[in-house]
């Protein structure tokens, strides 16, 4: 039978968790090789929040126009131009439009668990899933506008020149045709510009990454100390360019991306403190410039960062045979900024809450402490002496790592809104904290021997 303990949490963006765990390797073997929780890649060790839908956008075309191609024979040679013909196109569309599309299945609620790497081994795992999107601007799409003057002309074998640069509208990133042709035609389309409310919906709740480079082994106790904040409004904007070629003299000028305000992460693991790269799920080393050694950023606002999507660029061009085209195409960079809203809470489940009982796997856990609203820093040995110290085994011969008695904690930190402690209060849901008592779901059994490092 599944046991789990079900309680409730109060929606927060800081905490402190003290957790001692084993995880039997028969538990481990059995994940699949993708590290979500929803498709039996991950063994949990607690759960918190729903999941949060993605879906497919769908792109329509709207508008539509037509144009008339003027074609011209200078017999002058010099700007005198008489219409030869005209050609008539039809433009299908002018722009497009994006909506909500078929379902791409559901992001995995918060939880900390292990997971399997793909050389075998194990690591820890921590996914915060946010309470909403954020807000962006151009997100995932590419949203621009172009304009387009053009015109054909009979050759005369003389360079036809009329002054093309002042006959460019830098006001409003057009060809002033009419000083150079009469009726010369001009084609104007846009894309769609998203603010993020589709294109974002579309990734569903924006998530932390965090822990993937912290390795476990099975069959063995282990204490995580593991603090973290969420608090900070991350910005976050792509690389731009603005760029002209042609007539008007080439020139290309870039303003790099950047990455403000990340989140804050701290972690201990058997009283060894980590930081950088083993803390975080990095997509790239261009991110890696904007993060210290104990900050993390969410999932959304890296993507904006490591992209080199907007800006402008103008190209002109004025041929020997009469011809000229413009065109101008502008986008915004890609920004984002994270919400800073607590996380989702409810259900709260040790290992699992109820809405993801499918996916428990066995695992022994004991001394469990959380404190929210508060963090503390793992790599200050004195932090980790509060929990975790040198102690005579019970199990073995010499010293090894043991827990320390819970009230040591408390007496910095003041009361932990969970904390269960002693196998009585484990199999019962008692929680000494704040927070209130667990449901017992299942059967909670006893171990032996206590917790200790390596045993």
């Amino acid at each position: 039978m599944s046991s789990y303990l079900s309680g409730s949490v109060t929606p927060f963006q800081k905490a402190i968790i003290s957790l001692w765990f084993r995880a039997p390797a028969e538990a481990l073997s059995s994940l699949k090789t993708f590290q979500t929780l929803n498709n039996g890649g991950v063994l949990p060790l607690l759960t918190f929040g729903k999941t949060s839908k993605t879906y497919e956008v769908i792109t329509r075309p709207t508008g539509g126009g037509s144009y008339d191609e003027i074609l011209y024979y200078t017999p002058t040679g010099h700007c005198d131009w008489t219409v030869l013909d005209r050609i008539p196109h039809n433009l299908e569309s002018t722009g497009s439009e994006n909506s909500e599309g078929p379902s791409r299945g559901d992001t995995d609620p918060s939880h900390l668990g292990i997971y399997k790497k793909d050389n075998g081994k194990y690591g820890l795992t921590l996914f915060l899933l946010t309470a909403n999107v954020g807000d962006g601007l151009g997100f995932g799409l590419n949203s621009s506008s172009s304009v387009s003057s053009f015109g054909t002309g009979g050759a005369t074998g003389e360079e036809l020149d009329c002054g093309t640069e002042s006959h460019w509208d830098f006001g409003t990133n057009s060809f002033e045709s009419r000083g150079v042709a009469p009726d010369n035609p001009q084609v104007i389309s846009f894309t769609a510009v998203d603010d993020g409310g589709v294109a974002l919906g579309s990734r569903g709740n924006d998530f932390y990454t965090a822990l993937d480079g912290i390795t476990v082994q099975p069959d063995t106790w282990h204490h995580l100390l593991l603090s973290f904040d969420v608090s900070p409004r991350t910005h976050a904007e792509s690389t731009s360019a603005d760029s002209t070629l042609g007539d008007y003299g080439d020139s290309f000028s870039q303003r790099p991306g950047f990455l403000n305000h990340p989140g804050k992460i701290w972690a201990a693991l058997d009283n060894v403190n980590h930081t950088g790269s083993s803390l975080r799920q990095i997509s790239s080393e261009y991110v890696e410039k904007f993060i210290g050694p104990n900050e993390f950023a969410s999932n959304n606002a890296m993507y904006a960062a490591e992209s080199g999507q907007g800006g402008s660029s103008k190209e002109a061009g004025w041929s020997i045979t009469g011809s000229w085209s413009t065109s101008s195409a502008t986008g915004p960079a890609i920004e984002f900024t994270t919400s800073a809203s607590p996380l989702l809470t409810d259900p709260f489940g040790i290992p699992v809450a109820s809405n993801m009982t499918a996916h428990m796997k066995h695992v022994e856990m004991a001394e469990f402490q959380m404190w929210t609203g508060k963090t503390l820093d793992t790599g200050d040995a004195s932090n980790r002496k509060l929990f975790i110290a040198t102690k005579k085994s019970k199990t073995k011969q010499g010293n090894t790592l043991q827990p320390v008695k819970p009230d040591v904690a408390a007496e910095t930190f003041g009361t932990p809104d969970i904390l269960l402690h002693g196998s009585r209060k484990w199999i019962k849901g008692v929680n000494k904290g704040t927070k209130g008592d667990f449901g017992v779901v299942g059967r909670v059994e006893k171990y032996k021997p206590d917790p200790e490092i390596g045993s």
